[in-house]
């Protein structure tokens, strides 16, 4: 059809209108096309024949960082219960389960046994397993421990003035003239944090040395030295090597072989007794795979 919009009589340009198609009942309108997108960046026309310029729609905002509501503090060793290395000795529960001279780990683990000599003959009945090797990451702290004959008990205290308060020295030969009195006998007791690399005798299960460097298996764990112990392993080895020896890089730098042996010594009494000791003597320098995982557990970079 055609529709004129003249109203003066004049000829009208005839505009012809489209009639939309039918739709039959039921049938749902085509749906019409989606429109393009608009752009993000780039270039538009406006009215005025002159371009803007679009910017870019900012970014959506990250989330912010998830943060923990209760504290996430890093503990010292000294609030961390470790496992121990223990020399089983002639007195104390651990020789009825182990022999005395024997290191073992946790009470449950035998790391090292020591080799028996018969006394009559002087051969040897029993052969020494292989020593343990460790590393001796550094001192967890140190201590002051009375002193008991046997070896077990007493009171522990942290300082020299703590010593004191306790009606205690720590030198020998004032104990020697004030112990009838009741001044009781103080020595160092230093804990030490060291790393044990698995010896051969123990079943690598994957539980006890669950730390794996270079394929070899290790366990953390802390090794408290006093007395004879404190003196042939702190005094006479570490503490000599790192003041003009090997360890002149730190502790960790060099790992060690620790096995026992029985010394011989008079009570105050003056009876011939005998106590097992550590016997420590360096083993090789530390690679930088094994100084990265002691220095990633001691927290210190390497």
């Amino acid at each position: 059809m055609t529709v004129d919009f003249s109203n003066d009589g004049s000829a009208a340009t005839p505009v012809e209108v489209i009639n939309p198609p039918a739709i039959s009942p039921g049938t749902a309108p085509a749906a019409a096309p989606a429109p393009a997108p608009l752009p993000t960046t780039g270039i538009a026309a406006n009215p005025s024949g002159t371009t803007l310029a679009v910017a870019a729609p900012p970014a959506p905002a990250l989330p912010a960082t998830r943060k923990m509501f209760l504290s996430d503090k890093l503990p010292s060793f000294k609030d961390v219960i470790l496992p121990r290395l223990n020399i089983v000795h002639n007195t104390g529960n651990l020789k009825d389960s182990f022999t005395p001279g024997s290191l073992v780990f946790n009470q449950n683990t035998v790391l090292y046994t020591p080799g028996k000599v018969d006394p009559k003959t002087g051969n040897a009945i029993q052969v020494a397993t292989p020593p343990v090797k460790l590393w001796l990451v550094g001192i967890i702290f140190d201590r002051f421990a009375e002193k008991i004959q046997g070896g077990f008990g007493g009171q522990l205290v942290e300082t020299e003035a703590d010593v004191r308060n306790a009606g205690g020295t720590l030198d020998y030969n004032e104990w020697k003239l004030k112990r009838s009195s009741g001044m009781k006998r103080f020595e160092p007791l230093t804990d030490l944090l060291i790393v044990i690399e698995r010896p051969a005798l123990v079943a690598d299960t994957g539980t006890v040395f669950n730390f794996d460097v270079e394929g070899k298996k290790l366990a953390l764990a802390a090794w408290a030295v006093k007395g004879g112990a404190y003196t042939r392993a702190m005094k006479r080895v570490f503490n000599y090597h790192r003041l003009a020896g090997i360890l002149q890089g730190g502790f960790p730098t060099w790992s060690f072989y620790v096995g026992t042996c029985a010394e011989s010594f008079k009570t105050e009494g003056g009876e011939s007794a005998s106590a097992w000791m550590p016997v420590v003597v360096p083993a090789e320098k530390t690679s930088e795979a094994m100084l990265g995982f002691i220095y990633n557990i001691a927290g210190t970079p390497v």
